[in-house]
């Protein structure tokens, strides 16, 4: 069976969505569909105690946090391919927009690495595939990737990583049409 990496890309929090293809017997025939075989939420922390640690020492960490966790998930579900949620920019301040260029570019050296072949999926395009409109709000994403995937989605024990695997699913919905998961 084939499987899809779908990842919400975050600094502080990581989404991922295991999706893999199977078949369906429908009537007389057989159709393909997609289903998520495993859901995560990969949360980084900050250090508190910053004995003689430099915050760039502490996102170095986390950033390293990040990768082992995404190497693990395409390491154990033998993942090839990848949807990925990236911003386009345009933070309003410094250290967010550096965050979340440190999460992308962890995210592009990962999936190089494992080989992993991969598209790009905007938050507009994440948002209006999980709500067929242009500007839901977060719950409204959460409620819509609920209703879709109800099973796995309520096994998330937390807002912040129903959020953050709501968005994956999100990603899943705006890519699973591209040329990625037509291979």
């Amino acid at each position: 069976m084939e499987k899809v990496l779908a990842v919400d890309v975050g600094f502080a929090a990581t989404g991922l969505a295991v999706m893999e293809e199977s078949p369906m017997s429908v009537g007389v025939g057989v159709v393909r569909v997609w289903v998520p075989m495993a859901l995560y939420c990969l949360r980084t922390e900050k250090m508190t105690k910053k004995v003689g640690l430099r915050v760039a020492d502490d996102d170095v960490r986390r950033v390293a946090d990040l990768a082992r966790g995404i190497v693990k998930v395409i390491d154990e579900h033998q993942i090839r391919r990848a949807l990925v949620e990236v911003p386009g920019g345009g933070g309003r301040a410094a250290r967010p927009v550096r965050c979340m260029a440190l999460a992308t570019g962890m995210i592009a050296a990962v999936l190089e690495l494992r080989k992993v072949a991969w598209e790009v999926v905007t938050p507009d395009e994440s948002r209006k595939a999980a709500c067929g409109c242009g500007n839901p709000s977060k719950d409204e994403v959460i409620a819509a990737m609920g209703a879709r995937y109800p099973t796995l989605l309520s096994t998330l024990s937390t807002k912040a990583e129903r959020e953050h695997v709501a968005d994956a699913l999100a990603t899943f919905e705006a890519g699973r049409n591209g040329v990625l998961c037509r291979l």
